[in-house]
């Protein structure tokens, strides 16, 4: 589901303009793409190889191992399902790409041919290095890179999703910038192929780490890629290559879906998501930082974070309040207690392993005991991960739940009724919404701390029905 059928392109043809991707996707049963059909022209945009067969096939995890169009006949992966080695063999050369990262996952190096020779690019933070020399490092508007008498200053303006679309410098320290110090410009098509034919003079060294959503771009051996955090994204095709972590939070689209198929409205440089919701109308934006909750704010903070793309720093902690939250409330039952999850995870599988160590050293198998409890570390390790993942499976965690159907679970407050357990508030609905059998007036929940009711038409949760002497008698 929400796989792409076909995708048109205008754009540069040598001496015009005109048709320059006219694609045609084919899948199998699942979301496997297997082939792509260009009936545009083969030279720009998307080169679609000479191949009869399937263009792509896939590993086990459902990650792209072969394409044929660009030659790449391999790719290993690791752990994190991060490329370690991609070989490729096609008409700018033969050879591999190689990766190296620490064990959080973050790129350290990569080695890539160029020409007869090697490439190493070390990553230390927002240092880049090429073999062995500093060629750059980020400043808060742009990036100091390495030029013949030092390294300067250079300046980027961005756009709403954080591509690059404009490098220049003062190169003469005027205080005012001429067209002959604009380094580079960049325009994009909306899932991130580069626009080409006009404006593509270059002033200087072109940097590919800062592109499309602020990402590298590897063209080494006509690779092609965006390198995100955690996925390598093909902007020909409008595809990532590898299934998205958080695909239970988006089960109504494929997992190589990029940005909720909406380029213009959202950007994916992680694949996860906060959720943040106007608390006047209802509208929600997306921020990719890592997350994936729901957090409602302000109309004035909601059009700020639109505009930024960030959480400002005087709601972070506000933010992160909500999210440890609604990460408890998982993590609890509806009688307040632990969940069986929890229980079994921090308790039952401790108290096993445990035993089963202190039976092995009872026998003398010291080597043995040490082995099963690291192994059984690394595994609980795994099982964390899971159960973190299994907490946040479905996505939006706003909705307030409908509380127990219990007096006691309530308190009056002025004209309003607090939820105990939840801290929810429940204040009579100005719409009707009355449930057949019920008599009593609809009382609508509201997030705990809530001071502004405004209208509740616009807001969703739980109702309840609740008598004239304050009784739940429905919901």
């Amino acid at each position: 589901m929400g796989n792409i059928l076909s995708l048109d392109r205008k754009g540069h043809l040598g001496a015009s303009f005109g048709d320059m991707d006219k694609l045609m996707y084919d899948y199998n049963d699942g979301n496997k793409l297997q082939k792509v059909t260009d009936t545009g022209n083969n030279t720009y945009g998307f080169k679609d190889g000479t191949n009869t067969d399937n263009d792509y096939q896939y590993d086990a995890n459902g990650s792209m191992i072969v394409d044929q169009n660009k030659g790449i006949s391999s790719i290993t992966y690791n752990r994190f399902n991060l490329p370690t080695t991609v070989s490729i063999s096609n008409t700018q050369g033969t050879g591999n790409i190689s990766y190296i990262y620490d064990a959080t996952g973050a790129k350290l190096k990569k080695t890539a041919p160029s020409g007869g020779s090697l490439i190493e690019t070390e990553y230390a933070g927002n240092y880049i290095y090429k073999n062995g020399n500093l060629e750059f490092f980020n400043h808060p508007e742009g990036i100091v890179e390495k030029e013949a008498d030092g390294y300067k200053y250079v300046y980027q303006f961005k756009d709403h999703l954080g591509n690059v679309r404009l490098s220049y410098k003062d190169a003469n320290k005027d205080g005012s910038i001429t067209q002959d110090e604009i380094v580079q410009e960049k325009n994009y098509y909306p899932f991130g192929l580069e626009h080409r034919g006009y404006n593509n003079i270059l002033r200087g060294a072109e940097n590919k780490h800062f592109t499309y959503v602020g990402k590298e771009l590897n063209e080494s051996l006509d690779y092609n890629m965006l390198e995100m955090d955690w996925r390598h994204y093909d902007p020909t095709t409008a595809r990532f290559v590898t299934i998205d972590a958080m695909a239970e939070s988006f089960e109504d689209y494929t997992p190589y879906h990029y940005s909720n198929n909406s380029p213009i409205m959202y950007k994916d440089p992680t694949g996860l998501f906060t959720d943040v919701v106007n608390e006047e109308t209802g509208e929600t934006y997306h921020v990719d930082d890592g997350y994936d909750f729901e957090f409602t704010v302000s109309a004035d903070d909601f059009a700020e974070i639109s505009e930024s793309g960030a959480i400002p720093g005087r709601l972070k902690w506000a933010w992160q309040k909500e999210f440890w939250s609604q990460v408890w409330q998982e993590l609890t039952t509806s009688d307040g207690s632990i969940s069986d999850d929890v229980t079994q995870f921090m308790i039952t599988d401790e108290v096993e392993d445990g035993i089963e160590a202190i039976d092995q050293v009872s026998n003398g198998q010291y080597l043995t005991a040490g082995l099963t409890l690291f192994l059984r570390k690394v595994q609980k390790a795994k099982k964390g991960y899971k159960l973190v993942k299994k907490l946040f499976k479905h996505g939006k965690k706003g909705k307030m739940p409908t509380p127990d159907l219990n007096p006691d679970q309530f308190k009056k407050v002025g004209d309003t009724r607090v939820h105990i357990k939840t801290g929810a508030i429940f204040k009579k609905s100005h719409t009707s919404h009355g449930n057949v059998g019920n008599t009593g007036d609809q009382w609508k929940a509201w997030s705990k701390g809530t001071t502004d009711f405004g209208n509740t038409s616009k807001k969703t949760g739980a109702r309840v029905t609740i008598d004239g002497d304050g009784n739940v008698i429905g919901n």
